[in-house]
């Protein structure tokens, strides 16, 4: 299964949610060879909800994955900012997600945005896996947390735009904090545009339908071409 971690499906936070414009770049996403992704919408995003209810009546669920008539699967997710500076990603179940999203509402505008430490206590009472995306990218500041909060992810994003900006450094300091953390690296395009499916992805050697939150997640290296593989 090829997954692309880290995708959005909206053009701009900005922008009024489309139908039209998701679902082309979904159709986009499979004539790219991928499989599933992860919807990593961001938490502040406009008609957040409007988008998931949307997947919701256009998809066949299977435990935690939204199937498109087109053959792609959908892992529901979010991608929230962090006070420090940064972004956590969280991926699971639909109802999980869009709860997640409600409870974060007092806390979408910069300057309200929860500390890592609360926003990882918030994510933890939930059935959701939660890491790091683009760790690397000024002006987050994840990294330069306590060893003791870092240790609460689950994974870290090798993140397409910043693969694209600085391969060698981006790879180095990602894969370092991933060893330093015991952690697995996987790859994510972040794109808002179609043309990035595909630029990065992590492949699995078997089709999953749940995230395992809570449980390891096994991956290996497939060549230094910015894919893996579990």
């Amino acid at each position: 299964m090829r997954l692309d971690f880290h995708t959005h499906g909206k053009l701009a936070k900005k922008l009024p949610f489309s139908t039209v414009y998701t679902d082309w770049l979904f159709d986009e996403a499979r004539r790219a060879g991928l499989d599933a992704l992860c919807l990593t919408e961001h938490f502040n995003t406009l008609q957040f909800h409007d988008l998931y209810s949307y997947l919701s009546s256009v998809s066949r669920r299977t435990e935690d994955v939204l199937g498109l008539p087109n053959g792609l699967r959908i892992f529901p997710g979010m991608e929230t900012d962090v006070a420090e500076g940064g972004h956590i990603l969280s991926i699971g179940p639909l109802e999980a997600i869009v709860e997640l999203n409600r409870r974060l509402e007092p806390h979408k505008e910069k300057g309200s945005f929860l500390p890592f430490s609360q926003l990882m206590d918030l994510f933890e009472a939930y059935p959701v896996l939660v890491g790091c995306g683009h760790p690397y990218r000024a002006p987050g500041q994840v990294p330069q947390l306590p060893q003791e909060q870092l240790e609460r992810l689950q994974f870290l994003d090798l993140n397409g735009k910043d693969l694209a900006l600085d391969r060698a450094r981006t790879e180095e300091l990602t894969y370092a904090l991933g060893r330093q953390l015991h952690i697995p690296v996987v790859s994510g395009s972040d794109t808002h545009q179609a043309v990035q499916y595909g630029c990065v992805t992590t492949v699995f050697r078997l089709r999953h339908h749940r995230v395992p939150a809570g449980g390891p997640l096994r991956l290996r290296p497939e060549g230094r071409d910015g894919r893996r593989a579990v």
